[in-house]
């Protein structure tokens, strides 16, 4: 994760919060308040980043590769 992204997941975490009690702050005075972006806040989805959720999907396509068929590698090679 890069470094100080933790505050500011944590104040989106809050923005939420503060949305889902409906006390009457707008989205975009929080954010303000907060000194994150507005658009972040709608990216944020609020789930802990943990393994990249597209590690499967990666792998299936590298190993359908052609370049992950020996025979391949061959033709390609300039020798």
């Amino acid at each position: 994760m890069p470094a100080g992204s933790n505050w500011k997941s944590a104040v989106y975490r809050r923005v939420q919060e503060e949305v889902k009690a409906d006390r009457g702050l707008t989205i975009g005075r929080m954010v303000e308040l907060g000194r994150v972006f507005r658009s972040g806040f709608y990216r944020f989805d609020g789930a802990e980043s943990g393994p990249d959720r597209d590690m499967k999907l990666r792998d299936a396509i590298q190993r359908r590769s052609p370049w992950n068929d020996p025979a391949m590698v061959v033709l390609a090679s300039p020798n």
